[in-house]
């Protein structure tokens, strides 16, 4: 995962909307990370800290809300989450699985004073 990246569209995507919303400063981003998604957040928040200075979003806070791995079984027709490291059914231990949540990243919310 490029999480330097991923840091930049974030930054792209609050800054475009504080512009829009006229804000002075971006006080908090909320953001749902999938358990799936492969981010290394430290690495990712300190990306966003580097690229955000001297901007809007200069000491906008992360709050990064993890989202939990559900996934459907084509076997036994059931919905359950599961642990990344254990990307078995939980029921009849089937591993045809079709992840339905906790794979992504998404914006949330922007906070602006």
């Amino acid at each position: 995962m490029n999480e330097r990246q991923l840091a930049e569209d974030i930054l792209a995507i609050v800054l475009e909307n504080a512009v829009k919303h006229e804000a002075q400063k971006v006080r908090t981003i909320s953001v749902l990370v999938g358990e799936l998604s492969d981010i290394k957040m430290s690495v990712l928040t300190q990306a966003f800290v580097e690229l955000a200075a001297n901007t809007l979003a200069a000491h906008a806070e992360l709050d990064i809300t993890y989202i939990p791995a559900v996934v459907y079984c084509h076997e036994c027709k059931k919905r359950m989450t599961v642990e990344p490291s254990k990307f078995i059914c939980s029921v009849c231990g089937s591993t045809r699985l079709e992840i339905l949540t906790g794979d992504s990243l998404q914006i949330e919310d922007i906070e602006f004073d």
